[in-house]
């Protein structure tokens, strides 16, 4: 009592010290004695024995995502190895004879394959490994041993882009029935804009067929991809998905039995509060309407719509 001693910071505290005062609130007076001119408390600056991570206890639980700080703890904790998930595999097959790479420029009546790209940002940002196998024609033929090349190859999960309609081209259908043997789980879901879903199952592995339309095509990503992803890591389905709440700005009329998902700008309220959501109109093909978009306001299967100045659920854009 009424000794100091210098250490350094991480240093362990001398036997009988229980409190550390920061060189910059101290003043030597002389060679033995010292100001201390702020008032320090015990076990202030002192880290205990045990506080970070005691034994026994769970630090890090299993299904959890290693960010930097999960790796810091690891480290600290002296474990240089740990059992992990594989990442999933993610093959993307374009479908369409209207598309041309990106890296041309389209004569009349094409269009740049746009969803090849969104769609391996997406399953990067997911966590998973894609793979692009390039544009294939509108046949039959060519989808399907598009498909069964990708699952030769190891991916978990096939994501075919475009022809998941009805139309007289659209064979995504047909094609995961003869690779499964067994019609879809799912062929068109109650949302808006995604109607046109499909999901297929072989043994281990996920077929989807996604719509060709950019903004369409991504809502099915965040709603239904995104989760299996989550899934094949071990994660919680939501893993990554931020939602916000939101007052609207302006009425968002729906018709009851499907879930229609809006593109919206969240803009500050003037009276402090929740952002405002103000819709941004656009067919479902436009990808600028998503670049101006900071989220997708959910309005209810069983819901008629948003009156201005009511609350909405927004799911936020990666």
């Amino acid at each position: 009592q009424g000794e100091a001693v210098r250490i350094w910071t991480g240093g362990i505290l001398p036997p009988g010290a229980d409190a550390v005062v920061m060189l910059e609130y101290v003043r030597p007076l002389d060679d033995k004695l010292i100001e201390v001119y702020k008032a320090v408390a015990p076990n202030e600056n002192v880290i205990l024995k045990g506080e970070d991570c005691r034994r026994d206890t769970l630090c890090i639980k299993r299904g959890t995502r290693l960010r930097p700080q999960e790796l810091g703890l690891l480290s600290g904790l002296g474990i240089c190895k740990v059992k992990v998930t594989r990442r999933p595999r993610a093959a993307i097959i374009s479908t369409g004879d209207e598309l041309v790479p990106e890296t041309e420029s389209p004569p009349p009546g094409k269009i740049r394959d746009i969803n090849s790209t969104t769609l391996e940002a997406l399953l990067r940002t997911s966590g998973a490994v894609p793979t692009k196998m390039g544009i294939i024609s509108d046949y039959l033929e060519a989808i399907s041993r598009a498909c069964a090349d990708a699952l030769s190859k190891g991916a978990d999960i096939v994501l075919v882009s475009g022809g998941s309609s009805v139309g007289h081209r659209d064979f995504t259908v047909r094609v995961f029935e003869e690779i499964t043997g067994a019609p879809p789980l799912v062929h068109g879901v109650a949302i808006r804009p995604g109607k046109p879903t499909i999901l297929s199952r072989k043994d281990d592995r996920a077929l989807f067929g996604l719509p060709g339309h950019v903004a369409s095509c991504m809502v099915v990503y965040l709603l239904f991809v995104h989760y299996l992803v989550n899934v094949f890591q071990g994660l919680e389905p939501e893993t990554g998905l931020r939602v916000k709440k939101a007052v609207c700005g302006e009425m968002f009329p729906s018709v009851s039995g499907r879930e229609d998902y809006v593109r919206v700008r969240l803009e500050p309220s003037e009276k402090g509060g929740l952002p405002v959501a103000i819709p941004i109109y656009g067919k479902s093909g436009i990808i600028s309407t998503l670049v101006q978009a900071d989220g997708l306001l959910k309005i209810p299967r069983d819901s008629e719509g948003y009156h201005q100045g009511e609350e909405a659920e927004v799911l936020l854009l990666p």
